[in-house]
């Protein structure tokens, strides 16, 4: 199943929009209760906008889900290991959200 380009340019934008909303919105509030952790950077918007203009929009949505949750499971282990949670650390995203987007890419394959 083919896209044309006009389809691929409007599942961009509306993948970067919807990233943009989600976390502006009450994630940005929710991140001023927490002095010194590092946010989604532009990076992160465009890497998941470029995603779902590839792979589409529900799988896009689906791939950032798992690499939040992939990063969720890395902070949870991580803080057994270390044997104390610490709330206010960052990690980069672009790693958890590729094991996402590489993740439904191939299950996309025919």
């Amino acid at each position: 199943m083919r896209s044309t380009l006009r389809e691929s340019v409007g599942r961009f934008l509306f993948i970067l929009f919807v990233f943009k909303l989600m976390w502006e919105g009450p994630a940005q509030y929710c991140g001023k209760w927490l002095e010194g952790v590092g946010g989604i950077g532009g990076a992160d918007i465009k890497i998941m906008g470029a995603a779902g203009m590839v792979i589409g929009l529900i799988p896009g949505i689906s791939a950032m889900i798992i690499g939040l949750l992939g990063m969720i499971a890395f902070h949870l282990g991580r803080s057994l290991l270390l044997g104390k949670m610490q709330w206010k650390q960052s990690y980069p995203l672009i790693p958890f959200l590729s094991v996402g987007i590489i993740s439904m890419y191939l299950l996309q394959m025919p």
